[in-house]
């Protein structure tokens, strides 16, 4: 039988007089907005209910209690709903208890718990009415909830993830060991949280894989000390990923006597947790030694091994070094298989030869696989390299240092031998670095640097880098395919001694002076705070902005034969030609160039030329003359505006005897736009023609006196 009651006004739901046998075969019960009830079921008919196998209570604002005793009867010790496998309870706001007194509830079949807004209902409290799991409740649960505003606590048990969010008390609310097989632990914002979890605990999560913790203020160690002074092992089987975020009172992962292996462990990112200094600060073998010494405490001692870790990021943290300098070579085998180390915003940290060692490492028969490297807010002079064998970074595939306002180099000059997997480099703001490679005291010989599978070469925000290297060199980068040259203001400058000067990025100290680099790049940028020359390869396009040069840099066009659009923007060029073929061109747009003259180009520059649009030129008085205009075969679009001084489109060449005729055959756009002092489209003895013409838009041109002496518009 089920039964199903919405919106009754009765103070109850039973009558006293029913006789038992009236529920026995009741499974399914639904209660929802019964606003005047004040509790579900008389105590004395609940050991009846023996069929009930769904029950759902929603929006009754006045309910008190599930299960009510009678006036002077004593509540019974047990109250068992021996079927019940789904039990809802949404949205009320008044219910305090499931069942007065001592008792002890069971659900033996309990598979999906769903509590939500019942803000006065304690679900894991010790004291007996609350609805405790405890209590004999089967912990299999397919989907468990608790949820009031923020407040928050899910399980689900397919995809077998814990989220625990909001939460407002100081331990976790429940025995995680409850959930057998949790696999994903989420937890966030819980503000009051001091410990996570306790070492007995720990040990039963065998089957987690994933454990995030966030934004918890209060929280300062991830395992609880509990004060045994025995060393006991906590192995974490298949933990692979850890992430600990913003937890500014977290000082330690663990400050138990105990030591902590994490065989699966393959990516661990710690980040914005301001008073960690440790990740274990237990007794270990050495840490007497370093507290007599004075020597530097490391992030992680023997205590903690992870032999498979691949990724490592620490932001934000106060570590001094990541490693004890005293570890055996074997527990540095541990670290065979990073790949990527990150360290960031870590003011403390200093990666500097002269200083105990942070990064470094003693024994020179280790070899890592490590690839990625970022260095972000580091403190140091210089990158320890000599304190590594050559054969640490022989797999470095990617490099990056932000912000490392001391180191004056990248590398020295011994070591790019060793760089031959390096694919990306980048250096941003290091406000210091004269220089990307560093020469050898007394070096005279020219030094050849291959390195040949870089793919991506950014400097950006450099304001002391003068040279990539400071003595005779040559560079190959055959696999190049992204340039990035911002901000570097003494290495990059588009004036020489404040001389207007055709592009110093040409300078024989330039990465690109006579230097084997693939221009085939899919994306190549250099950037001097004003100057901004651009080139995007998938739809080869050149973008010259802001060039105070007097003429367009010429051997750009050698490098990037194959442009097929040309973009000018309020440069400085008088004239606008190319000795260079350009065979590809097909798009040409000049804007805001005031000092520009004329536009001078070979006929080989217009061959292909489909668009040509020019604005805002205010020195130009003539666009073509007859043979330029002849060569444009192919030009389909041509629109010409804001040009003040523009008297003429085609230029007159003083041949008054000789009429010919100038065809635009595939000319099918024409616009010509607020050109005042423009009179005519030529005032020369030519005819012109335009087969194709579709669209002719003339708009203020004030004083034009005719459009061209003799002109035919053929419409097809």
């Amino acid at each position: 039988m089920d039964l199903t009651l919405k919106n009754i006004i009765s103070r109850k739901i039973w009558d006293d007089h029913l006789p038992s046998s009236s529920f026995q075969n009741l499974k399914q019960l639904t209660l929802w907005r019964c606003a005047k009830i004040k509790f579900v079921f008389p105590y004395a008919i609940t050991k009846n209910l023996q069929q009930l196998q769904y029950l759902v209570i929603k929006d009754c604002i006045d309910l008190e209690e599930i299960v009510a005793i009678a006036e002077g009867l004593e509540a019974a010790a047990n109250v068992v709903f021996p079927q019940v496998t789904v039990m809802v309870l949404e949205n009320l706001p008044e219910l305090a208890t499931f069942y007065p007194g001592i008792n002890a509830l069971e659900w033996p079949k309990l598979k999906e718990l769903v509590v939500k807004d019942c803000q006065k209902f304690k679900m894991f409290t010790s004291e007996p009415k609350s609805l405790c799991l405890d209590q004999k409740i089967n912990h299999d649960l397919a989907i468990f909830q608790l949820k009031d505003g923020l407040e928050e606590i899910g399980w689900v048990s397919w995809s077998k993830v814990l989220k625990i969010s909001y939460y407002k008390s100081t331990h976790i609310p429940l025995g995680l060991q409850r959930f057998e097989n949790l696999t994903f632990l989420y937890v966030n914002h819980c503000h009051k949280l001091v410990n996570f979890t306790t070492a007995s605990i720990a040990g039963s999560l065998v089957r987690l894989k994933e454990l995030s913790i966030s934004d918890c203020s209060m929280l300062t160690e991830i395992v609880e000390n509990d004060g045994d002074t025995t060393t006991i092992e906590i192995v974490f089987e298949k933990l692979y990923k850890v992430s600990l975020n913003r937890l500014e009172s977290l000082t330690c992962f663990c400050s138990g006597n105990y030591s902590f292996t994490f065989p699966s462990l393959k990516e661990l990112f710690i980040t914005e947790c301001p008073n960690l200094n440790t990740f274990f600060r237990g007794i270990s073998s050495n840490s007497e030694l370093n507290l007599q010494s004075h020597e530097i405490m490391p992030f992680f001692n023997e205590k903690v091994i992870f032999p498979n870790l691949k990724v490592l990021e620490l932001m934000n943290i106060s570590l001094e070094r990541i490693w004890d300098s005293q570890l055996s070579t074997s527990s540095y085998q541990n670290l065979t298989h990073l790949k990527e180390l990150v360290v960031e915003d870590c003011h403390k940290f200093k990666m500097v030869a002269s200083e105990p060692k942070s990064l470094c490492l003693d024994q020179k028969d280790i070899s890592l696989d490590l690839k990625l490297l970022t260095l972000k807010d580091d403190n140091s002079i210089e990158i320890c390299y000599n304190q590594h064998p050559t054969s640490f970074y022989q797999n470095l595939t990617h490099l990056t240092l932000r912000n490392c306002e001391n180191i004056k180099y990248v590398f020295p000059s011994y070591i790019v031998k060793s760089l031959h997997q390096l694919q990306q480099l980048k250096i941003q703001n290091c406000k210091v670095l004269k220089e990307i490679i560093a020469k050898e005291d007394e070096a005279t010989a020219v030094v050849d640097f291959v390195f040949s599978n870089i793919t991506s070469l950014k400097l950006e925000d450099l304001p002391e880098l003068t040279a990539f290297y400071p003595g005779k060199y040559t560079l190959e980068l055959p696999k190049l395919k992204e340039l990035l040259v911002k901000d570097c203001t003494k290495y990059l400058s588009f004036k020489k001694n404040n001389v207007e000067t055709e592009c110093d990025i040409l300078d024989p100290k330039s990465i690109l002076q006579n230097n084997k680099i693939n221009f085939n790049l899919e994306l190549f940028q250099l950037y001097d705070g004003e100057t901004n020359i651009r080139w995007h390869g998938q739809f080869r396009t050149l973008t010259i902005n802001k060039d105070n040069s007097t003429n367009i840099p010429l051997r750009l066009f050698q490098r990037f034969g194959n442009v097929r659009e040309l973009r000018l923007f309020s440069n400085q060029y008088i004239n606008i030609k190319s000795p260079y073929d350009l065979p590809n061109l097909e798009v040409l747009d000049v804007y805001f160039h005031n000092r520009l003259m004329s536009l001078v180009l070979f006929s080989v520059f217009f061959q292909n030329l489909k668009v040509l649009k020019v604005s805002s030129c205010h020195g130009l008085m003539k666009l073509f003359t007859p043979s330029m205009a002849r060569s444009l075969v192919q030009l389909r679009e041509l629109g010409i505006s804001y040009c003040k001084m523009l008297t003429e489109i085609v230029e007159n060449e003083g041949d008054a005897t000789t009429s010919s005729e100038i065809v635009f055959n595939n000319l099918n756009k024409l616009s010509l736009e607020w050109l005042y002092s423009l009179t005519c489209f030529c005032s020369g003895n030519y005819s012109f023609s335009f087969p194709s013409l579709e669209e002719l838009k003339i708009e203020i041109a004030s004083i034009w006196i005719f459009f061209v002496k003799e002109a035919y518009l053929h419409q097809s």
